[in-house]
């Protein structure tokens, strides 16, 4: 399979990863999970020349649900049906001027594959200093399913930066795919 993948016109300049999966009828994972850092088909590594310099980024390290560290290789957290999850998530601005972002939050049961799969969507515009980091908030009021994907993205200068957070609960809600 081949495919075509244009480099965003201000994507700061440096050394990249690309990790891919593999999926049939936004269903079925064939190779990899679309949902996880973990388990990939394979990765390819990139280099960006670019005269820019800064970006508007997620801190990876420092994600936080109800609190406490999310971790985005391993366990995911479980959380007690019914309850309300609190997400927190540092987005830095390293450019050298005021940034104006607009980030979209993509609420979903199991994976960010099929948009019939979204179970809510916001967006809310920001400003984060010269080089200074804000944190974004996202509530999901109560945990009503068994798996939901939290996919934040912002949106600066052209550039798009994504985290997805997965959340877990002791319900049952079966997911059929293809036999």
């Amino acid at each position: 399979t081949r495919f075509k993948w244009v480099v965003p016109k201000n994507l700061a300049g440096g050394e990249y990863q690309a990790d891919f999966f593999f999926s049939v009828g936004k269903k079925f994972n064939l190779g990899g999970l679309p949902f996880t850092n973990e388990v990939v088909v394979n990765s390819a590594d990139f280099t960006v020349n670019s005269s820019t310099a800064g970006s508007v980024s997620f801190l990876k390290s420092e994600t936080k649900v109800n609190g406490e560290k999310y971790n985005h290789i391993g366990n995911l957290p479980m959380i007690e049906p019914g309850k309300s999850v609190d997400v927190s998530q540092p987005v830095s601005n390293s450019f050298n001027e005021d940034e104006s972002v607009r980030v979209t939050y993509d609420l979903f049961f199991w994976d960010g594959l099929n948009e019939s799969d979204k179970i809510d969507s916001k967006q809310e515009n920001i400003i984060i200093p010269a080089g200074k980091t804000s944190t974004l908030n996202y509530t999901i009021p109560e945990m009503k399913d068994s798996v939901y994907l939290l996919k934040i993205t912002a949106f600066a200068r052209g550039q798009k930066s994504i985290i997805n957070v997965r959340l877990a609960s002791d319900q049952v809600h079966p997911r059929l795919n293809y036999p």
